[in-house]
């Protein structure tokens, strides 16, 4: 059975990281019962950058080797 994965650049790579680091960090700050003010604006940012990198992805050279 042949499934479909899709191609994620560098930049979109970062932007699920970021996003899951975040989280991360958000939950560790909620179970220590911190806050950081505007924290919850990480979230779009990396939705933004996600969204540039799927826009500019057309326009990296596709390098196909291994290293």
């Amino acid at each position: 059975m042949y499934i479909s994965t899709m191609k994620l650049n560098a930049f979109q790579v970062i932007a699920i990281t970021g996003l899951i680091f975040s989280a991360l960090a958000q939950l560790g700050l909620y179970l220590l019962g911190k806050k950081v003010e505007n924290f919850h604006y990480l979230y779009p940012t990396w939705a933004i950058v996600f969204f540039v990198a799927f826009l500019i992805n057309p326009f990296l050279p596709k390098d196909d080797h291994h290293h």
